[in-house]
């Protein structure tokens, strides 16, 4: 039996060691419930929530927070590669003081997440932190569609989103370069247009340079694939995609070993492609018909894609139909020139193709035509005459020489019965 003396001297043994162990583990301090926003990253051994507007902390979330609802919309919403950023506006609170271990640790506070809102593909509308930069988008017609496309670079790398603006129908890639073009045609004729995303980059890999899409009854957008891709020696990048309305020309330059990427010295490749449908997949087919080119003199070959020379573009416009129906593009450069040269009347087909070899000589302008017609790969002569408002296209007699038809330059070159090719506006 304790006396009173043992009995209070007991008690205040109590007490002691109670206060000591209350000062050891303070209560928690969690913010109550309220509306939060930020970036979310799910997956192995990552779960973290970094506020808007707050750089610097970042928040372990809590296991039982995840719910497979979240996991499916992280999934859903996030970037194609794995432990990219969603936005996520939730209800919840976070713990800043609770000891933390293992993944956990290393963070500034848990998160727990009582209600999700929202859950958001991060775009530059939405980037409240402002991780997504160069960001490119524009808004089209395709068909009967509106598309709409954006393209930014996230963590280093490019990506493109296109969303079909009508129906719930969206698809997003990764690409090693930077969107700077995007055109629609119909290469095979079936009354669907494709969508075509041009980049300039250096890499080697077509896929790098060009994706383009076919969409079927809106409900999913198909990648259109390269069947094969040819390999050239001194091939570096730098490829130049040019739609037609029956094919794509692709060119790049070719590399001697001690080349700079300024300045390639071994010519140029030149390929045509056409579309196809194979077992409800879409391939770009390489034509027969692919060349090389001597190129330029060196100081046209210091412009790596060849964009850099002088443009000029004219248009024929026939009066009797009263619109434009054919175009020539010049890239001039010390006495030698390439171009394009096509013809569209909207009755007969229409076919396009490429001035190479080009040279100048007294204001006559001499050039091989190469391009395809009912299948066939085409090679003729043209001449072009400068004048001060723009073009005269002469005609003279033609003779075969390996396939080529060229002009005898020995006889007349008829200008009058030529077509007048005025100046116009480079697109």
């Amino acid at each position: 039996m304790f006396s009173k003396s043992k009995l209070l001297a007991a008690l205040l043994v109590a007490a002691t060691v109670s206060c000591i162990y209350s000062k050891k583990s303070k209560p928690s301090k969690t913010e109550p419930p309220q509306i939060h926003k930020g970036y979310l990253v799910l997956g192995h051994e990552a779960q973290s929530f970094t506020p808007c507007n707050d750089s610097i902390n970042s928040y372990w979330v809590l296991g039982s927070s995840i719910s497979y609802e979240l996991d499916s919309l992280y999934n859903k919403h996030r970037h194609p590669e794995p432990y990219s950023e969603v936005l996520l506006s939730f209800s919840g609170s976070i713990d800043t003081t609770t000891v933390r271990d293992g993944f956990a640790h290393s963070y500034d506070g848990l998160v727990t997440i009582d209600s999700i809102y929202k859950v958001e593909t991060l775009h530059n509308k939405n980037d409240c932190n402002h991780k997504l930069t160069d960001f490119f988008e524009d808004t089209f017609i395709l068909s009967s569609d509106a598309i709409h496309i954006s393209a930014y670079n996230y963590n280093q790398k490019q990506y493109t989103k296109i969303n079909v603006l009508n129906c719930d129908l969206s698809y997003q890639h990764q690409s090693n370069g930077t969107l700077h073009e995007i055109k629609t045609a119909d290469l095979n004729n079936d009354g669907v247009l494709e969508l075509y995303c041009f980049y300039n980059s250096n890499e080697a890999l077509l896929s790098s340079k060009l994706w383009a899409y076919s969409f079927e009854n809106k409900t999913k957008a198909i990648p259109i694939k390269f069947k094969t891709e040819t390999k050239k020696k001194g091939y570096r990048g730098f490829d130049r995609f040019i739609v037609y309305p029956n094919y794509i020309q692709r060119e790049f330059p070719l590399y001697n070993d001690d080349d700079s990427e300024q300045q390639p010295t071994a010519g140029r490749w030149i390929m045509t492609y056409t579309l196809e449908k194979e077992n409800n997949i879409y391939f770009l087919v390489e034509k027969p018909g692919s060349y090389w080119d001597s190129g330029f003199t060196d100081t046209a070959q210091k412009a790596s894609s060849f964009e850099t020379l002088n443009r000029q573009c004219f248009e024929y416009f026939d009066k009797s139909q009263n619109k434009v129906v054919s175009h020539l593009e010049l890239r001039i450069s010390d006495h030698q020139f390439e171009g394009l040269f096509g013809w569209d009347d909207g009755e007969t087909d229409a076919f396009y193709g490429t001035l190479i070899k080009g040279t100048i000589d007294d204001k006559l302008l001499w050039a091989e035509y190469h391009y395809i017609t009912e299948g066939e790969d085409m090679v003729q002569e043209v001449v072009f005459k400068k004048i001060q408002q723009g073009y005269l296209q002469g005609r003279g007699e033609l003779y075969e020489d390996n396939g080529v038809y060229r002009i005898d330059r020995k006889k007349e070159i008829n200008f009058a019965t030529g077509l007048f090719y005025r100046a116009a506006d480079c697109h």
